[in-house]
């Protein structure tokens, strides 16, 4: 998926929040930017390279609990059996992305969008 257009489209989706979105290349680098400094909220894709959605999104659950996340992907289901083995819940959005539906999460996060 061209990143770009991704970013591009979240942008829009959440234009009129006090948001700023950062992009990683993979699991790793998203850990590690979150670990510099911690985000509001965290939107993941399940796959990518070198460390997987599910792996990050936990390690990043394991050290702050209260953490918002969510992930895309093209696998629900896969994506659910996971966390659900994790024994965490999160939202989880379907690819192509609904981003209404990413403003309304959002909202009920409690991060305010106009």
């Amino acid at each position: 998926m061209n990143l770009a257009y991704l970013r591009e489209a979240l942008e829009k989706a959440v234009r009129g929040a006090p948001i700023d979105v950062v992009e990683a290349g993979d699991g790793r680098e998203g850990l590690e930017l979150f670990r510099a400094q911690p985000f509001d909220y965290v939107l993941s894709d399940f796959d990518m390279p070198r460390m997987n959605g599910v792996r990050m999104l936990d390690a990043i659950l394991t050290e702050h609990p209260g953490q918002k996340v969510a992930m895309m992907t093209a696998d629900s289901r896969e994506a659910n059996r996971r966390f659900w083995t994790l024994k965490r819940k999160i939202a989880v959005f379907d690819k192509p992305v609904e981003f209404a539906e990413i403003r309304k999460h959002l909202s009920r996060c409690g991060l305010k969008i106009k």
